[in-house]
């Protein structure tokens, strides 16, 4: 599977590289600095990733209601709960 964001349409060999997770995590360490809070990097790049799946790759025509649920409200609980109960 390919994950590069910056992919041509082309079949043509790609000189540069930007994977999905690359953007996610440097969301995430942004997202920290700006809210001063600890936050998993892997919350962030679950939810880049599962977002890609689902735009590019059309994989939700192949999941059930209840996958794209538990997906979604998993880690946006993490993310919460971090935020509401890890001191500063």
């Amino acid at each position: 599977m390919n994950d590069n964001l910056l992919a041509s349409s082309t079949h043509k060999r790609n000189i540069f590289y930007l994977p999905v997770s690359a953007v996610a995590l440097f969301v995430g360490l942004v997202f920290a600095q700006v809210t001063q809070q600890f936050i998993p990097a892997m919350v962030f790049i679950a939810l880049f990733f599962l977002i890609y799946l689902i735009v590019k790759i059309k994989v939700h025509e192949n999941l059930h209601r209840v996958d794209i649920i538990y997906s979604v409200v998993f880690p946006a609980i993490v993310v919460a709960s971090l935020m509401l109960f890890v001191s500063r």
